[in-house]
């Protein structure tokens, strides 16, 4: 995904702000989106059931997209699995894996910086990414609680909870390495004899495209954000930047 944005353009502009502080103590250094659809559309007849999947999933990634409203029930089944499945957690590790470079440039930038004011700029840096990494991982948790409310239905997604939401399936999903031989077992059994848990299989590859697809547009757009979240953490630190609004 052209190396993640660059990193979440490198740092969301972190080192550019840096370059601005206050010169007392810092011295050193989207995609076209396809239009939603009203419903997800019958398989052509003659389709493989390769190309009748990837319809289905092209659909539903259009709608999740999209801004057409979907009934509460369904979403919120959507929402369900996707918090059964523990899918947060994965996004929220991955935006912080592809910040850490840029905040650990940022804090070798400042090694010459007064402690006080260095341990001040850090505070406000990792406020400012916490509150745009989070602002990042809700868009796409809600583009796919949308996502799989739209591309299954209410029994394919009752029945996959009915696996995901139990002890064992939140084991599975969790601490998988934690499981076993008769857990690993008796997961296996369960998820062969659940026919919900083959349509969830076939849903997963239109969740990760419409995964990189908002990915890289909340990316494209969090730079001003974070920007403007570091301008109002620096300030009440007491801190000044060439690159933040003067009051």
């Amino acid at each position: 995904m052209i190396q993640f944005r660059k990193a979440v353009l490198s740092g969301l502009g972190v080192v550019g702000l840096l370059a601005g502080a206050s010169p007392v103590w810092a011295q050193a250094a989207p995609p076209a989106q396809p239009q939603a659809q009203t419903q997800i559309q019958a398989q052509a007849p003659g389709q493989t059931d390769a190309e009748k999947l990837q319809a289905l999933n092209s659909a539903a990634v259009a709608v999740a997209l999209g801004t057409q409203p979907i009934p509460a029930d369904q979403l919120a089944l959507g929402g369900r699995f996707v918090k059964a499945m523990n899918i947060r957690a994965g996004l929220d590790e991955t935006f912080k894996q592809a910040l850490a470079p840029a905040r650990d440039m940022t804090l070798q930038g400042l090694k010459n910086a007064p402690p006080e004011q260095k341990a001040k700029f850090m505070a406000a840096l990792d406020d400012a990414l916490t509150d745009t990494r989070r602002d990042m991982v809700d868009k796409i948790i809600q583009g796919l609680d949308r996502y799989y409310a739209a591309r299954l239905t209410a029994e394919q997604l009752t029945g996959a909870l009915a696996f995901y939401e139990s002890p064992l399936g939140q084991k599975t999903v969790r601490t998988p390495d934690a499981l076993t031989e008769a857990e690993k077992q008796e997961a296996g059994m369960t998820m062969m004899r659940n026919p919900a848990i083959l349509d969830v299989l076939g849903a997963t590859i239109g969740s990760i495209e419409l995964s990189q697809s908002l990915s890289l547009r909340e990316v494209s757009g969090a730079t001003e954000r974070f920007k403007g979240r570091l301008c109002a953490a620096l300030k009440p630190r007491g801190i000044a930047s060439t690159g933040c609004p003067k009051a």
